[in-house]
């Protein structure tokens, strides 16, 4: 059964509650043909996607490398139900580029890595350029927004508003939540192959 909307925010003109759903979002929730449970269907929203297209090295402006992740915001002191962590989880593997254990604490790569970025063509750009994809991460809010909120968490670690800014600007790490280096990343040159296949 499909459960009733839950999200309601004041009023600005006359303080009655106000349904936050969206009427698409409406639309789906009551459609008896795409019911999570009966047909199991699972249409989330992708909340927030942050992308920095744009970068200073050494006062210099550089769009060659730029960075991206997914944010799915929880107000209201909400939670993920199993289908959407589920839908979730998938939807990082398939954008995550840069991965856990392939990093050291400033962002710098480890030898003999898996490639952490995507080669993409920006229109913005008219060309090709490296992109950091730091995959699905949530952010869960006891009130409405940063400021009327009395705690944070980004993957269920605490944080304070200060935290939240520089997560969004990529200067702390998506995943570790620990300084991270801004820098333009040369392209790994392809290893030499050895001669008659010699170990």
């Amino acid at each position: 059964m499909t459960p009733p909307w839950r999200e309601y925010i004041p009023c600005p003109a006359c303080g009655a509650q106000v349904s936050t759903e969206q009427p698409f979002d409406a639309w789906v929730r009551l459609h008896d043909q795409l019911d999570s449970v009966k047909d199991g269907i699972n249409i989330t929203d992708g909340d927030k996607i942050v992308h920095r297209y744009m970068v200073r090295t050494g006062g210099v402006r550089d769009k060659t490398v730029q960075y991206l992740m997914s944010l799915e915001v929880k107000a209201f002191e909400a939670d993920m139900k199993l289908n959407q962590k589920d839908t979730l989880h998938i939807w990082n593997q398939l954008i995550r580029t840069v991965h856990w254990k392939t990093q050291r604490d400033k962002g710098r790569f480890t030898a003999d890595h898996q490639q952490n970025v995507a080669v993409v063509y920006s229109v913005l750009n008219g060309q090709k350029i490296q992109i950091n994809s730091y995959g699905v991460h949530v952010l869960r809010l006891s009130h409405g927004s940063p400021d009327d909120s009395e705690w944070m968490t980004w993957d269920g670690k605490r944080i304070h508003a200060g935290e939240l800014v520089r997560l969004l600007r990529f200067e702390l790490h998506p995943d570790s939540l620990r300084e991270m280096e801004n820098r333009h990343h040369k392209k790994t040159p392809p290893r030499q192959p050895l001669l008659f296949g010699g170990g």
